[in-house]
């Protein structure tokens, strides 16, 4: 038996959606970064589009392991960049990956119902940025103590718009789940 259920098709569709991920996070949550002014303004739009696209996956190609895949790979294209962190934080390829796992675990035992991608969602984000804030004040990183202090709306923040993400996600799947390419990769 084996514990990832992907063929080499899903895997490269699992690895176009991450890359085409990172490169709309990195080209407009930078160019909204310096716009605003503000580090973190690229969260909501990554909340957005992370939700988006966790909608897409889960509906066309409902397996355990792509989730695991996509976020592993997703951390790994981030890397060298600021998305997930300082460039070169190396924890964020772990973090994500067991984040992606929890997503996998959570949408199994849920069957892969329409409501579990919500509940996935809630529950990665806020794993993911608790984990992250964790290993960060580990680091001995200077100010994490205030974002400690306001990590609710952090949270609150990648919910709704995740939630935002989510709601165009199904309404985008429901216009292609026909297409003949959606169809191969189920």
């Amino acid at each position: 038996m084996r514990i990832f259920d992907l063929t080499t098709r899903q895997m490269i569709y699992v690895s176009l959606m991450a890359a085409s991920l990172f490169a709309i996070n990195l080209v407009s949550g930078g160019a909204l970064s310096a716009a605003t002014g503000i580090p973190m303004a690229n969260d909501i739009l990554t909340a957005f589009t992370i939700g988006l696209w966790d909608c897409l996956l889960i509906k066309t190609l409902p397996r355990f392991g792509t989730f695991t895949a996509f976020y592993t790979i997703y951390s790994i294209l981030e890397l060298p960049t600021t998305l997930g962190g300082a460039p070169g934080f190396w924890p964020k390829v772990p973090i994500n990956a067991f984040t992606g796992l929890i997503a996998d675990t959570i949408l199994r035992l849920a069957g892969y119902r329409e409501w579990s991608i919500y509940v996935v969602w809630y529950s990665l984000s806020t794993v993911n940025v608790l984990v992250f804030l964790w290993v960060l004040h580990l680091m001995g990183v200077p100010g994490i103590d205030t974002t400690f202090l306001i990590v609710h709306w952090i949270i609150l923040s990648y919910w709704v718009f995740g939630t935002i993400g989510i709601v165009f996600g199904s309404r985008i799947f429901s216009r292609i789940r026909d297409w003949p390419i959606v169809r191969i990769l189920q």
